[in-house]
């Protein structure tokens, strides 16, 4: 049966053990753990405003020039129901900038409504990093076994649990930063709607000036009532001309043959 020297396998496990120490100082292993821009903030804030607007792609236009928002913008093209246009935008923004659109957003057209919401991430973000201390932990311990073991069937398991280990690390970090990235870059929900302009109310009459204008509407109808029938008996009048017009003279011409007959016979 073929076997390792111990002093060789140890020695490798030494190489190994170092070979990793070195990664994982330099980052190559765990990757960075991205900390928040603001050190006291760890929640996600979300900002909804609704606008009424005259004209809403223009708005979008000029939402576009907003710091932040000249690229990455998520929105929908204007709809239309009836004379109403609606568009709505989602963006992440700079932390930076944040109030400057806010206040930028509000002077865009008249504010319906607003609210801003923030969710802690502290639990989420103290149960993530408290895991990678605990992965961290492991994989020391499994380090200074490697050095230690002198059995290669030994050396396999942990040199296998070792590459598992980092891989957690590398997603509970890529959460971390994930989490990070979203606290440090603020959502903004626009919902945008054109402005409908109803026609001018009337102001209130008085009860004589509103009897009369009944009355003269009552008279107009009449009026436009008979020149409608008139015009009506004209035309229908125009082809009983015609027919009487031939009809007559054929009356005429047969009581006239009839009377020279009458006449012949009594000759």
């Amino acid at each position: 049966m073929f076997t390792l020297p111990i002093k060789r396998i140890r020695l490798a496990a030494a190489f190994t053990a170092a070979l990793v120490a070195s990664f994982m100082a330099a980052g190559m292993l765990t990757g960075p753990v991205w900390a928040a821009a603001d050190p006291s903030a760890t929640s996600i804030t979300t900002y909804n405003i609704q606008l009424t607007v005259d004209d809403v792609q223009q708005v979008m236009d000029r939402i576009s020039q907003l710091p932040g928002y000249q690229s990455g913008m998520n929105y929908t093209s204007p709809a239309f129901e009836g004379a109403q246009a609606s568009a709505s935008i989602t963006r992440r923004v700079p932390a930076g900038d944040y109030q400057t659109i806010k206040t930028r957003l509000r002077a865009l057209g008249e504010m319906t409504g607003e609210s801003e919401t923030r969710e802690s991430k502290s639990r989420q973000l103290s149960d993530l990093k408290a895991q990678l201390a605990a992965k961290d932990e492991e994989k020391s311990r499994l380090l200074a076994m490697m050095a230690q073991t002198g059995k290669l069937d030994t050396l396999v398991k942990v040199e296998s649990r070792l590459n598992t280990v980092a891989d957690e690390s590398d997603s509970l970090n890529a959460q971390i930063r994930d989490i990070n990235a979203q606290i440090g870059q603020p959502f903004v929900n626009i919902q945008l709607v054109s402005r409908v302009y109803a026609p001018p109310v009337q102001p209130d009459q008085p009860l004589g000036t509103r009897m009369a204008n009944s009355f003269k509407l009552s008279v107009n109808g009449t009026v436009e009532f008979m020149q409608t029938l008139l015009v009506f008996a004209v035309i229908a009048a125009i082809p009983l001309l015609a027919c009487a017009i031939i009809v007559v003279p054929v009356i005429m011409l047969y009581r006239f043959i009839k009377r020279r007959r009458i006449r012949g016979r009594s000759q």
